[in-house]
């Protein structure tokens, strides 16, 4: 019957198969809400609205209540002539009304009316977040899960835009949506997903960060599986290409999957910007994770096992610095890189025009009393230095996190086998991100396996006309 009613092309005039022919429609998302309001004449009349996405205020005071008031000799057109009314035609019409937010009020004798009661999304942009919106629309998410299905609705105004909600058994997180376009993603990734949320529905979830935890695949891996947005502009741009959002309810942050690590790489900015000065972008952040995790790790490894790599010139200049220097490389490595992360703990707990000025001050006066004090060369605080800028140009801060943990991997292996223990850290690294996967997707996707066509879209960004139809 809903497959009958979803494929017709024309409303009839039953008003019950009408409102079917819509439901079907939307038969995967939970946010279509249907309502039967009896009439001062007796007659039944149907409102289906997304909530959310209507404001049920104007709702209620321009629909309901007129037609549920004493007034027979009026037209119901008269009734709720504050609201801006179409009349759609067939089901797909009425379903773009909806998603556009409208509310179709079906009246008996087939009658189908699309009234605009749209319910006006605040501007969230100017609060403080880890995510700094420099180009694009300035919103993010709330800590309502159906006001955040309601701002992917207005950037994705499309009856394909799918979203299950979930009710979890204990814990203060007590809903999570399952969102996704119907069509574009794959549905093998979508079951997993559902899976994945009915199992963490029976914990007790406190928070959002929580849930990521029993949502990832491989919790002991230091590399985060999926990206978190509080935005809704790189939720909208993942699930255009195939990503599954899932949006718990109490939190402004959104949980994306599956993703790769060229995921990691990307910034919403990036769409806004020429292509070529993307490219060159995404290739300078992956520059900036080499050097994040190698640089210093190779201080340690040519200090104390192969200074003669050096050139003769750059070697007696590490050395003089050094002299001063009663401590090994890698103690100096760990102490420096102790401040500078307390540091970074400091500026973040300070309110955010406080917290920068503290951060260039407190970096500028702890490396100069370091290397008056004997605790660390000029060369090492220049290169804990670049290595704490390049860190930051990773634009999801989950990653920036993960890079800032593993590369004391590296420095452990360098102190102890120098260049050799450097190269053996990011081989165990390689091997074990090509291991990973993400809702069964690879992880180093599309380097391994090797898909070079979407190199261009992933690694870079060429021009839309050259990458599209470009498939997984």
């Amino acid at each position: 019957m809903a497959e009958r009613n979803a494929e017709r092309t024309r409303f009839g005039r039953d008003a019950r198969e009408n409102a079917e022919a819509v439901k079907a429609l939307f038969a995967e998302n939970t946010d279509l809400t249907e309502r039967v309001v009896t009439g001062a004449d007796g007659a039944e009349y149907l409102l289906l609205f997304l909530d959310g996405v209507v404001d049920k205020e104007a709702l209620q005071r321009f629909v309901i209540l007129p037609l549920s008031a004493s007034c027979r000799g009026e037209a119901p057109e008269a009734r709720h002539a504050a609201a801006d009314v179409k009349l759609p035609a067939s089901p797909r019409e009425a379903a773009k009304a909806l998603c556009c937010g409208s509310a179709l009020l079906f009246s008996p004798g087939g009658g189908t009316q699309a009234l605009e009661l749209r319910k006006p999304q605040p501007d969230t942009g100017k609060e403080s977040s880890p995510e700094n919106i420099v180009l694009g629309p300035h919103a993010r998410f709330r800590n309502s899960c159906r006001s955040n299905i309601a701002l992917l609705r207005d950037c994705i105004r499309t009856p394909d835009l799918a979203s299950a909600e979930f009710a979890l058994q204990s814990g203060t997180l007590t809903k999570v949506a399952v969102c996704y376009i119907s069509g574009v993603a794959d549905g093998r990734v979508v079951e997993a997903v559902k899976r994945r949320v009915f199992s963490c529905a029976s914990a007790d979830v406190k928070s959002v960060t929580e849930f990521i935890e029993l949502f990832k695949e491989d919790r002991l891996s230091p590399f985060p599986q999926y990206v978190t947005s509080e935005r809704p502009d790189r939720v909208t741009e993942a699930l255009l290409r195939g990503c599954v959002a899932v949006i718990p309810d109490g939190s402004p942050w959104a949980i994306l999957a599956p993703v790769s690590f060229a995921d990691f790489l990307k910034s919403p900015e990036d769409s806004h910007s020429p292509w070529i000065y993307t490219s060159l972008i995404r290739l300078l952040r992956l520059v900036s994770v080499a050097i994040t995790i190698i640089t210093p790790a190779l201080y340690v490894a040519v200090m104390s096992f192969h200074p003669r790599m050096l050139p003769v010139k750059l070697m007696l200049s590490a050395a003089s610095g050094r002299a001063a220097v009663p401590l090994p490389a890698i103690a100096e490595v760990v102490i420096m890189e102790t401040f500078i992360e307390l540091l970074r703990e400091a500026s973040a707990s300070m309110p955010s025009n406080v917290g920068s000025t503290i951060s260039i001050v407190g970096g500028i006066v702890i490396g100069e009393a370091a290397i008056s004090a004997g605790l660390a060369s000029p060369l090492l605080v220049v290169i804990i230095a670049i290595s704490a800028v390049t860190s930051f140009t990773i634009p999801v801060y989950s990653m920036v996190i993960s890079l800032r943990t593993v590369r004391f991997f590296s420095l452990l292996l360098a102190s102890v086998f120098g260049f050799y223990g450097l190269i053996m850290s990011l081989i165990f690294m390689a091997i074990h991100m090509a291991s990973l996967k993400s809702m069964g997707e690879d992880y180093l996707f599309p380097v391994a396996p090797m898909r070079l066509k979407r190199w261009k879209r992933d690694l870079v960004r060429f021009p839309l006309r050259w990458v599209r139809g470009d498939g997984r």
